[in-house]
Parts: C-alpha cells; sequence; structure tokens
C-alpha cells in the first residue's frame, strides 16, 4: 500500500504498523514473553528508520543537482556545510510528521474499518482491550507528541514503558 502525497505518510505507516504489531504481540503470546519478538519489532522500528535515513542523506548528497541547484554548489566547505544543514532541517521535520501519521495509523486501524490482525486475533477481550488501550495511548503521544522525540530510539524506549506495569 503506498499514497501519492506526502513522504511522512509512508514512513509513518510502516513506523506505525511495527508499534501496532509491538503492543499486540503481550495479548497474542501472555503477559511476560520470552520469545524476544517485541524486542525485536521495536529493533525494526529504530533500523527501518535509521536505514531510511542513511540512505536519504546518501542519495540526496550524491544528486544534489536539478533546477534550482547550480553544478558546483554544494562542493565547497560551505557548500556541504550548507547541505547538511538542510539535510538536517528536512530529516527533523519529515520524521515528527512521519511519527504523527504512525500515531494515525495505529489509531485508525483500531478505531476505523480496516482493523489489523494482530489486535483482532486476541481472543481474550480483557486483552485485546488492554493492547487496544496501549496503543491508542501510545498513538495519541505521537500525535501529539511527536516534536518531542529526538531519536527513533527514544520512541521505541517510550513504547517499551508504555506497557510497563
Amino acid at each position: 500500500f503506498a499514497f501519492v502525497g506526502p513522504m511522512a505518510f509512508d514512513v509513518g505507516a510502516v513506523i506505525g504498523n511495527f508499534l501496532l504489531a509491538y503492543f499486540a504481540h503481550a495479548g497474542q503470546r501472555g503477559p511476560a514473553p520470552v520469545d524476544g519478538y517485541p524486542d525485536w519489532l521495536l529493533q525494526q522500528t529504530v533500523d527501518v528508520w535509521n536505514l531510511f535515513e542513511k540512505k536519504f542523506r546518501a542519495l540526496w548528497s550524491e544528486h544534489a543537482t536539478g533546477d534550482a541547484f547550480g553544478n558546483g554548489l554544494f562542493e565547497s566547505p560551505e557548500g556541504k556545510s550548507g547541505l547538511r544543514d538542510e539535510q538536517d532541517r528536512f530529516l527533523k521535520t519529515l520524521f515528527k510528521e512521519s511519527l504523527e501519521f504512525g500515531g494515525c495509523k495505529m489509531i485508525r486501524r483500531i478505531l476505523g474499518l480496516a482493523h489489523v490482525e494482530d489486535m483482532e486475533s486476541i481472543a481474550n477481550p480483557e486483552m485485546r482491550a488492554r493492547c487496544e488501550t496501549f496503543a491508542l495511548n501510545f498513538g495519541r503521544e505521537l500525535i501529539l507528541g511527536a516534536g518531542g522525540f529526538a531519536s527513533i530510539a527514544e520512541v521505541a524506549a517510550a513504547a517499551k514503558q508504555a506497557v510497563q506495569p
């Protein structure tokens, strides 16, 4: 599933889906999973963003030309520094918007018409409600507090903390 529009929609969808799977896992495997899968899901969330950011920066640096930029504009030390500053600014905004879209995705997949099987497959209604509540609260936190996260590792740590008793 892809979308022609803001890049953060697709990036956020990936993040939101990993986090939904994370929050649903306790309901699928019991309250104290020992298989390592929840940590793996959070690590995948971190790895996907970090690898995306690294590749995005590399491609942008490699192809820093176009109608708006003359050839050689970014070859000097000042030009390279300016390009890094613009990449930092752009990626900070993209990260924030991706978290916001991810939070929306999480909420939509629980409250909307297109439910996520990870939650739907939890047989115990109380456990399912608990997992959905964790995910809904965290989705809300991503939407309202996205600017407060400095890194995807902080997001993963906050998700882990959100399910602690």
